[in-house]
């Protein structure tokens, strides 16, 4: 699925076995997805980013939905550029996903963002960085314009710390 400048809100959905080079099932630019109720993304793959998801500005809520099972190069699971954020809540997780490269659960570029109240980011794998969040600036920005954060609002969040890898070039 493809949005530009869109809303999409799934509720209870399976989007499974799709492929793209950038959002195995969804690729959003200036578009803000909603997930809830139960929603899987699952066994996508993207062949550059985003193998469930690929998200270009505005944001991505999950609330009790999970994204796992996904492969690309740079996020297996979800892939974020350019001030993107992501919000998890009520038990959303993502796991199991993998890259060739690096953020096998989460790629975070420029500017990006997670905050969480509950959920989990487990048992992804990368081969280089990353494997449950990756952080970087592209190089094609100023050091001046890059921020990752991740804000953990509650104990229940769990996640791999050895995995996590910020940078910054």
């Amino acid at each position: 699925m493809f949005l530009t400048g869109s809303n999409l809100v799934v509720a209870s959905g399976l989007m499974q076995k799709n492929s793209a080079s950038v959002g195995g099932a969804v690729s959003g630019y200036s578009s803000s997805i909603t997930l809830t109720a139960g929603t899987i993304i699952d066994s996508n793959i993207g062949t550059v980013y985003g193998g469930g998801l690929f998200l270009y500005e505005r944001f991505l809520e999950l609330v009790r939905s999970s994204i796992q099972g996904n492969t690309a190069k740079n996020g297996g699971g979800v892939a974020e550029m350019a001030a993107s954020s992501i919000t998890m809540s009520s038990g959303a997780s993502v796991h199991q996903n993998t890259a060739a490269s690096f953020g096998a659960g989460l790629w975070l570029q420029d500017r990006c963002s997670l905050t969480t109240t509950q959920g989990s980011i487990s048992g992804n794998t990368a081969q280089e960085d990353g494997g449950g969040i990756y952080g970087d600036r592209y190089h094609q920005f100023p050091a001046h314009s890059f921020c990752v954060s991740v804000t953990i609002l509650r104990k229940i969040f769990r996640i791999e710390i050895r995995a996590r890898y910020l940078h910054s070039r």
